[in-house]
């Protein structure tokens, strides 16, 4: 706090924080006291991340101001000497060598990176999760790692030996923030000058963790989709609309990835076999064949909700910044019909947490015992909408 308060004057604003610092949170109807940080997910982790952090930022701002050395790479060696060759070729109007040393050139690289006399550091930091990207030697990464290294322990952080390590992205890879950072392995070429690019920085989405989400989430197991349960007692139109949420979230996530067309290939053949699953078992159509026999490609429900039909083309510039409006979590457990459809209690005319109340049989209706029965039996419907209040209070008096 004694950080905080002395970047943020507001004294309004700081009092806030430290109420949510003491403040609790329930997990399953039970309150937990939190007496070491913040709780995961908790909406103040990124405003106090980036304050924090604000002093690392500075840190490697002023490494970066000494680190950085140089305007351009040299050229190789091999490279100046073929367009020496290239240059003499021409002036004696032989062509056949002159097309024979531009090939020579476009295989070979221009710059040379392990030039001494040109170094960049460049860095990017997502609230407590931060890449540090080095042009120069290993070398100069392990000093740069135990400076960062040094200071973080000097105001108190503990850089994780296991998440933190140095990785050349010619021959591998680094994870940030769930994507895969490396260096392409084809060579590019410009298109006006025809002079051949250094190998560029790609990003593909992990599969791997991709398909260990969604078997943490039950829509995949044993190298095949399965469907999710969880799910089975809600209506053909909700079950669509989650697993489209579910579709999109990735989707949306890996937008700007080099193998986006690669991994929505995978995820709309996982999760529509899991909806169709589903959706078989619910119906009690026996096999996934006769659910879209009966459903269609998409799996339409009787109301015209069908499954989310994806784009395959690849912009690696896109990021998307709207979010979809009945997009819920990967592992929500249930998303109201009421709220999809913006209905209001039958009860009190809330709009706030409605839900449907159902009973199995008209028959089991009472209407002397209360309204909702009463307004169940008169409009002859097993479901109603009822706030989370209303449904509770309800469900209470039949104790």
């Amino acid at each position: 706090m004694g950080i905080i308060e002395a970047k943020i004057s507001d004294r309004r604003f700081t009092r806030l924080i430290w109420k949510s610092l003491r403040a609790g949170y329930f997990e399953f109807r039970h309150y937990e006291h939190n007496f070491v940080g913040t709780p995961q997910g908790s909406i103040i982790s990124p405003i106090l991340s980036n304050i924090f952090m604000h002093q690392l930022d500075k840190f490697i701002n002023e490494l970066k101001g000494i680190f950085d050395i140089g305007t351009r790479a040299a050229n190789t060696t091999e490279y100046n000497r073929l367009r020496a060759a290239l240059r003499k070729a021409k002036n004696h109007g032989n062509m056949v060598e002159v097309k024979y040393l531009f090939k020579e050139m476009q295989r070979r690289p221009v710059m040379n990176f392990s030039d001494p006399r040109y170094k960049r550091l460049f860095y990017v930091r997502y609230a407590d999760d931060w890449v540090i990207g080095i042009r120069g030697s290993y070398a100069d990464t392990a000093a740069i790692l135990t400076k960062v290294t040094d200071f973080c322990s000097s105001i108190g952080l503990t850089v994780s030996a296991a998440k933190t390590k140095i990785t050349n992205l010619n021959s591998g890879k680094a994870l940030f923030l769930g994507v895969n950072i490396f260096r392409a392995a084809h060579v590019k070429f410009n298109k006006r000058t025809k002079q051949r690019l250094n190998r560029q920085l790609r990003f593909t989405a992990p599969i791997d963790r991709i398909r260990t989400k969604l078997t943490q989430a039950s829509f995949y197991a044993n190298g095949k989709s399965q469907p999710r349960f969880l799910w089975i007692g809600l209506e053909h139109d909700q079950i669509l609309h989650l697993y489209n949420a579910v579709f999109r979230g990735f989707i949306n996530y890996y937008s700007f990835v080099h193998n986006y067309g690669k991994m929505v290939g995978f995820l709309n053949f996982t999760l529509k076999q899991s909806c169709a699953k589903l959706l078989a078992a619910k119906f009690n159509l026996g096999t996934m064949a006769k659910v879209f026999n009966k459903f269609g490609n998409y799996l339409k429900s009787p109301s015209g909700v069908g499954f989310f039909k994806p784009t395959y083309g690849v912009n690696n510039m896109r990021f998307s910044i709207k979010a979809s409006p009945i997009i819920t979590n990967l592992f929500a457990a249930h998303k109201s019909i009421a709220s999809l459809r913006d209905l209001i209690c039958s009860l009190c005319g809330s709009s706030y947490r409605v839900e449907m109340h159902h009973v199995k049989h008209l028959k089991d209706l009472n209407p002397k015992l209360g309204d909702v029965d009463r307004r169940m039996a008169k409009i002859r419907r097993k479901q109603i909408p009822l706030c989370r209040q209303c449904h509770l209070k309800y469900h209470g008096s039949k104790k």
